[in-house]
C-alpha cells in the first residue's frame, strides 16, 4: 500500500477596482426569471426587487396602459428619468418615458438595471434598463405556459381569520407562448 499525497492550493486575485466607471448595476438572467414567481409575468416587477427601487403612485402612473409595464423610481429619481434599451436600441415611449417595447419574460436572455451611468447612455439621469433578447437557433423551439393564481391555494389573512371570515376569492389564469427559430429569406 502506497502513500496518498494530497495538495490543495487556493489562489484568488483581488477584483480590479474600476476607476474609470462609477456605474452600479444588477443583471437578471433568464434562469432568474424562470425561477422567480413574478406577478403578471412582467419583467418590470423584478426590477422592484432591486435595492433603492420603488413603485410609483397612481397619480404618476400614466403611460402604463400603452406600454403594459409599471413605472418605478430608482434611488429617489423620477420614473420619467429612466432609460430603456432593447438589444442596444432606444426603447422609450414618449409618454411618461415608459418602456416602448415590453418583451415577454420568456423572450429575455437577461436585463441589467444600472445607475450612475456614464454619458454613453445619454439623455437620462435615472436608471438605465438594458434588455437583451434570446438569440435564435437553427431549430424551431418554444414554450407554452399557464400561470395560475387561485384562492384555493392561498392561506387566509390573519385578521380575516380572526374575524371568522373566509379567504377572499381570487382567480387568475395567464396563458402564453413564446416561439423562436431561424429566419428564412427567399
Amino acid at each position: 500500500v502506497g502513500q496518498v499525497n494530497e495538495r490543495v492550493e487556493v489562489t484568488a486575485a483581488a477584483p480590479i477596482l474600476r476607476t474609470e466607471e462609477v456605474s452600479v448595476g444588477n443583471v437578471v438572467t433568464s434562469q432568474d426569471l424562470q425561477a422567480l414567481p413574478v406577478n403578471q409575468r412582467n419583467y418590470t416587477r423584478v426590477i422592484l426587487l432591486r435595492a433603492g427601487t420603488s413603485s410609483v403612485s397612481r397619480s404618476q402612473n400614466q403611460g402604463v396602459a400603452q406600454s403594459g409595464t409599471g413605472l418605478f423610481s430608482v434611488n429617489g429619481g423620477r420614473p420619467q428619468d429612466n432609460n430603456f434599451t432593447l438589444d442596444g436600441f432606444d426603447s422609450n415611449m414618449q409618454m411618461m418615458n415608459s418602456p416602448g417595447i415590453s418583451p415577454p419574460m420568456d423572450a429575455l436572455q437577461e436585463f441589467k438595471v444600472a445607475t450612475n451611468t456614464a454619458s454613453e447612455f445619454g439623455r437620462s439621469m435615472g436608471a438605465n434598463v438594458s434588455m437583451v433578447i434570446k438569440s435564435g437557433t437553427r431549430d424551431v423551439h418554444g414554450t407554452v405556459y399557464e400561470y395560475l393564481r387561485n384562492s384555493a391555494f392561498d392561506a387566509n389573512e390573519f385578521f380575516a381569520n380572526k374575524a371568522g371570515l373566509g379567504v377572499t376569492p381570487f382567480k387568475l389564469n395567464q396563458y402564453g407562448a413564446a416561439v423562436g427559430g431561424p429566419i428564412v429569406l427567399p
